[in-house]
């Protein structure tokens, strides 16, 4: 009310015109018609350049369904164009009224056309969202396996200090952690992480964010983009991975269970193949995953490039993980470098390092100190230099001399290259107590030949053997005395009386393990007691004879024959005769006479005499055919130990007793992934923790494990045994509260150190070339941002349609705007020559 009053009571002014302001008006007049627009066409081009421009930044998006709509406006709205400038140059050059006309009516319908056929699209099409400031549901997948630690090539962009080429890439920048992890500064994990944090920091807050890994967590949404970054920040190199077939599999289930529309997923990987086994990704069907809808835009950023400069450890051979007190061992390794593209020769040096135990300072470690694991220092025990070429060359080592206890080494390639991970291989060997063997035979020359055989070369009784060997022509009479013996040989024995073959049983089912060798002395057991089962018939085989074939060559009874370069030439050794066997369903058959289906060495385990299974028995092996078969009545059966050369043999008894005999101490030396199960002797360390008061009388003792990374993990030690399973990452792993220093070593499969590129014609294949996108930058990631999306974005059309508005307005403009220095020149003069005539 009180505005209205003011409206209506406030006075109108008189107009008054002053004499002195009259001659103005004609004047304002005469530049009012100069204001009138005469270049309509320029101002048009001008304001499509600002408004491309506005719309570019806009960053607009279309329905890929009426992307074809679309297309057909453009076109009509461009002849509508075409035929306005067309009208304009009839104006110009005094064209007829009706070529004017028509042309400019005709350019008016078109361009109204394409309003109303834009305006009729727009209206009917589903809402297209602006992809740069619209949610999205995205999962970073980061091939994090051992193989991201690899450094860059030189040529590659961050390596020169930029992520993609277009700027520079920092440490402090684009990758947090690398404050914390430095030696990962310049390695493929690196690139993938500055990679990661790009994509993250381009999202909008109320985007829902996943990052996945090669590790067994679940695939689930961050937080926020904090929680994402965090959890980058976090990212190592893991040994131990999940199939990342998997992974995708999941990333691709997790954003389909979002409402947001945008839905992508992208992997970040190296293109080894150990990521893309063929087995793995066929079994994952991503391919029709993908099909399905709603739809999920899925790109795979390459962040590897070609191996130029690594060489690698391979082929680890170690002459004996078990060897005698104070007897040196040989080491073997290969040194590839064919796998990198190396051309040339280098001489590269090999070294040997051991854990020094011995010494006083080392009693009672490992242990943490101020939060820190102090291990016994390590000493440097051999060292070779070889000439490594493109191909493979092998190196050898020596081992000192040890004493009882369990030995740990690493052995290293001193070398600078690309990939560190393959330079290492760790080693653990255990020295144990000579453990007592009774060999019973008949004949005192072939005990001692095969006892020879086992301890070689030392002699049976030096103190320094592996074993302390006992020889004699009969059983003990004591039979509560075969406790002390380990493993019990029987070398041609006769049938066995029932209370004999009771104490065989009784010896078995205590833990104890046997080895028996049929020759003629032995007969067929009537009676059809339990040692050994399956005798049928002695088999004399025609001439030339016939000879062993390994048919399990992994077999720890025939382990170490399995490495022998070039075989074992089983044929020159000929058998002639030997005890036909049927075994039974629980047998294992570990080699047969070739030619006939007949076992010739064959494996007992694991079976009470009803049937039934036992953890704690004993295993029984039984040869079928006399050895060493040196005596008269067994020397026509084989020439197994008569040729001139009869290595075979004598390895072949080497691992067979080892096998009996270590069965129970299971391997020292692990690969990434195993389960590790050790025997831990009963005695305790007077520096080590106590069992609790809460395990009294439940037979579990506590033992602590140093890993090679992380804290002291408790163990239980249950019945003897200690058993770990999936160990995680390779290193020398400690365990202590036990008698002596234990522990084992984990090294990397050589399938996880493979740098071979996967081809792209197999991603095609587990995927569908039409339904993913490989590209090299992020830059690229934009690039097919559409692929797969509802949505298309207009974003380099208006920049191209701003450009050739600004282009076309340079030409104009310069076209209008011209000097015209003649004109001046000419009005010049004229000025000149008034002023000229005035003054005179």
């Amino acid at each position: 009310i009180p505005i209205a009053l003011h409206l209506l009571a406030r006075q109108q002014p008189r107009r008054v015109v002053f004499p002195t302001t009259r001659f103005l008006k004609p004047s304002l007049d005469t530049h009012r018609d100069r204001l009138k627009v005469r270049r309509w066409w320029l101002l048009a081009i001008r304001i499509l350049a600002i408004a491309a421009l506005a719309i570019a930044f806009a960053r607009p998006q279309i329905h890929t369904a009426t992307s074809e709509n679309w297309f057909y406006i453009a076109a009509i709205a461009f002849i509508g164009v075409v035929l306005l400038v067309l009208a304009t140059l009839a104006v110009f050059r005094n064209h007829s009224h009706a070529m004017r006309y028509g042309l400019a009516l005709a350019g008016i319908v078109f361009l109204a056309g394409s309003l109303v056929f834009g305006s009729v699209t727009m209206a009917r099409a589903p809402t297209a969202s602006i992809s740069e400031s619209s949610p999205v549901a995205i999962a970073l997948i980061l091939d994090n396996s051992v193989r991201s630690a690899r450094l860059l090539n030189e040529d590659d962009p961050l390596f020169q200090g930029s992520d993609d080429g277009s700027q520079p890439a920092t440490l402090s920048d684009s990758d947090p952690a690398a404050s914390s992890n430095s030696d990962l500064a310049a390695s493929i994990l690196h690139k993938m992480r500055a990679a990661a944090i790009r994509l993250v920091g381009e999202q909008t807050s109320d985007s829902l964010i996943a990052i996945l890994d090669r590790s067994p967590r679940p695939a689930t949404f961050s937080i926020n983009q904090t929680a994402a970054l965090a959890r980058l920040e976090r990212l190592e190199p893991v040994a131990r991975h999940r199939s990342l077939a998997n992974q995708v599999r999941d990333a691709i289930l997790l954003v389909r269970t979002s409402d947001l529309e945008r839905r992508s997923v992208i992997l970040l990987t190296d293109l080894t193949e150990p990521s893309f086994d063929d087995a793995e990704w066929q079994a994952a069907d991503i391919k029709s995953l993908l099909a399905q809808e709603p739809p999920v835009n899925l790109q795979i950023l390459d962040c590897g490039s070609e191996v130029t400069s690594n060489y690698s450890l391979e082929q680890l051979a170690i002459g004996d993980t078990t060897p005698p007190r104070m007897a040196k061992t040989s080491v073997s390794v290969a040194v590839n470098g064919s796998k990198s593209g190396i051309t040339t020769s280098k001489p590269l040096s090999v070294q040997l390092d051991m854990y020094d135990t011995s010494s006083a300072a080392s009693q009672g470690l490992p242990v943490v100190r101020n939060d820190a694991i102090v291990l016994p220092p390590l000493k440097s025990v051999d060292r070779t230099t070889i000439e490594a070429t493109a191909g493979s060359v092998r190196a050898m080592l020596s081992i000192p001399p040890l004493e009882v206890g369990t030995h740990h080494g690493i052995l290293r390639l001193l070398v600078d290259d690309q990939f560190a991970s393959d330079n290492v291989q760790f080693i653990t060997m255990v020295v144990q107590e000579p453990k007592q063997i009774l060999v019973v035979g008949s004949d005192r020359d072939e005990t001692r030949v095969l006892a020879g055989a086992i301890n070689a070369p030392l002699d049976i009784d030096d103190p320094l053997a592996e074993y302390a060997i006992e020889t004699s022509e009969f059983l003990p009479t004591d039979f509560t005395s075969w406790k002390k013996f380990v493993a019990v040989i029987l070398l041609d024995p006769s049938t066995p009386t029932p209370p004999i073959r009771a104490e065989f049983d009784s010896y078995l089912e205590n833990g104890g393990n046997l080895l028996t060798v049929l020759g003629p002395t032995f007969s067929i057991d009537t009676e059809g007691g339990t040692y050994p089962n399956g005798a049928v018939r002695p088999w004399r085989v025609p001439e030339p004879g016939t000879f062993l074939e390994v048919i399990r060559p992994l077999h720890p009874s025939v382990d170490s024959l399995n490495t022998v370069a070039g075989g074992v030439p089983w044929s020159s050794f000929r058998v002639s005769q030997y005890w036909q066997f049927a075994p039974s369903d629980t047998d294992l058959i570990i080699a047969r006479f070739a030619g006939t289906k007949h076992p010739a060495i064959i494996e007992r385990s694991n079976s009470t005499p009803d049937g039934t299974a036992s953890s704690k028995r004993g295993v029984h092996l039984i040869v079928t055919t006399p050895m060493p078969a040196l005596a008269k009545n067994t020397r026509s059966w084989n020439q197994l130990f008569a040729g001139a050369d009869a290595w075979p043999a004598f390895l072949l008894v080497r691992d067979m007793v080892d096998s009996l005999v270590n069965r129970d101490q299971g391997s020292h030396n692990y690969v990434v992934g195993d389960s590790v199960r050790l025997v831990v002797p009963d005695s305790v360390s007077s520096d080590a923790p106590k069992a609790n008061t809460s395990d009294a009388g439940s037979g579990i003792t506590r033992i602590q494990m140093f890993t090679p990374t992380g804290p002291p993990v408790p163990l239980d030690r249950e019945a003897g045994l200690v058993t770990i399973r999936d160990i995680d990452g390779p290193g020398t792993y400690w365990l202590r509260s036990v008698g002596r220093t234990a522990g084992f070593s984990v090294n990397l499969s050589p399938r996880a150190v493979d740098l071979t590129r996967v081809a792209p014609a197999r991603l095609d294949e587990w995927l569908g070339p039409e339904q993913y996108a490989l590209v090299e930058s992020v830059a690229d990631l934009r690039k097919v941002e559409g692929r797969g999306q509802p949505t298309r974005s207009l974003y380099a059309v208006t920049l191209i349609v701003m450009l050739a508005a600004f282009v076309l307005e340079q030409l104009l403009a310069n076209r209008f705007y011209a000097s015209r220095p003649n004109s001046a020149k000419q009005s010049s003069a004229k000025s000149s020559s008034e002023k000229w005539a005035v003054a005179r």
